[in-house]
């Protein structure tokens, strides 16, 4: 079975969910600027969602779909934007001369589709510990990817997450790699990194860089 066919045996049962989470309202905003939505391919697209639903055997469906219709699916379940958000628990009003301690750095990305809807996720929760503004341990607390609900028909991670960290002494570096795929697109590789200060307790390089070293 090859892969842009092994994930339509789910179709069936998440099609409904699928749905429910589509809605055609409000379209995605990259970190660009707002991206234009064709809105006949994105109704072009939803028109065979709503076949898919009624169909008694939807991979059979899919499979006589012409290139347009299936360009049309995969335009409104492709990822079209990126948002990022952080937490962290850093110490305040502190300085490396009087703080012993750990704390932690926590990091969530989501990609969406053209309409806003989210796909999936991927995050990196990390953890230094320091005395005297010097790193004393490292630690990944976590690192996954999850399907949002009502999508895990047409995506799934499909390796990783792997992790790497670096000690600098006066920071620690983290960072994972993680790969989604699905039936209808090329497999998306996604980078995600943590730095915390030691001397000063900030993070200041949450980024997609893949660069662990510079």
């Amino acid at each position: 079975m090859t892969k842009k066919h092994r994930f339509l045996p789910r179709l069936a049962a998440a099609l409904l969910a699928f749905a429910a989470c589509l809605s055609l309202s409000q379209p995605a905003h990259a970190a660009g600027g707002p991206q234009p939505v064709d809105q006949a391919k994105g109704a072009r697209g939803m028109a065979i969602v709503h076949q898919l639903q009624a169909a008694g055997d939807p991979a059979a469906l899919i499979a006589k779909l012409s290139a347009a219709d299936k360009d049309a699916l995969g335009y409104v379940t492709a990822p079209a934007s990126v948002t990022v958000t952080n937490t962290s628990a850093r110490p305040a009003g502190v300085t490396p001369a009087d703080y012993t301690g750990c704390w932690w750095d926590y990091q969530n990305q989501i990609a969406s589709n053209v309409y806003g809807n989210a796909l999936y996720s991927w995050w990196l929760r990390t953890q230094i510990c320091a005395d005297s503004g010097h790193t004393t341990s490292l630690q990944i607390l976590s690192a996954n990817g999850n399907i949002y609900p009502g999508w895990s028909w047409a995506w799934s991670v499909s390796a990783g997450p792997d992790t790497q960290q670096k000690d600098m002494g006066w920071e620690g570096r983290f960072e994972m790699h993680i790969q989604f795929e699905g039936p209808f697109f090329d497999d998306h590789d996604y980078c995600l990194q943590n730095r915390q200060n030691a001397i000063y307790y900030e993070v200041y390089a949450n980024s997609q860089s893949c660069d662990i070293n510079s």
